[in-house]
C-alpha cells in the first residue's frame, strides 16, 4: 500500500511499514489540514495551555486521534534507537516520562 501510494514516509527514521501504512489510511489526504497547527491538534501533540499566574506552563492533550499519537510515539522512539542513543542523558530527578515527552 505504502509503495503503490508513492509514499516516502519510510524513508524517515523511526518509520516502518505498518506505522506508514497506519498513517496513510488515518489521515488519508494531507491537504485537508490547513497546516503543521491543524495536523498536530488532530494528533494530539499539540501542546495545551495550563499556565496560572506568572507560570507558564503547558501539558499535552488527551484528545485528538489516540491512534495516530500511537503511530507518531513508536516513529519518535524507534528513531532513536542509533548507537548513539542508547545512552540515556537524563537529568537527576528526571523519571521516563519526561524523557517520554522531550520526544
Amino acid at each position: 500500500m505504502v509503495k503503490a501510494r508513492g509514499s516516502r514516509l519510510m524513508d524517515l527514521p523511526g518509520v516502518g511499514p505498518v506505522v506508514a501504512a497506519r498513517t496513510l489510511a488515518d489521515v488519508g489526504d494531507i491537504a485537508r489540514f490547513a497546516d503543521r497547527n491543524r495536523f498536530a491538534s488532530w494528533t494530539g501533540t499539540a501542546p495545551l495551555d495550563a499556565s496560572s499566574g506568572e507560570q507558564n506552563r503547558h501539558r499535552l492533550s488527551r484528545a485528538g486521534n489516540r491512534r495516530m499519537n500511537h503511530m507518531l510515539h513508536i516513529a519518535a522512539a524507534d528513531a532513536g534507537q542509533g548507537p548513539a542513543d542508547q545512552v540515556h542523558s537524563r537529568a537527576p530527578g528526571d523519571h521516563r516520562r519526561d524523557e517520554v515527552q522531550r520526544l
